[in-house]
């Protein structure tokens, strides 16, 4: 879950807003 957190993480901070 990290792997993919950490990639969208770095090219879209605001993809994490949406997702937590």
């Amino acid at each position: 879950m990290q792997e993919l957190l950490d990639v969208p993480a770095k090219r879209k901070r605001k993809k994490i807003n949406s997702a937590a």
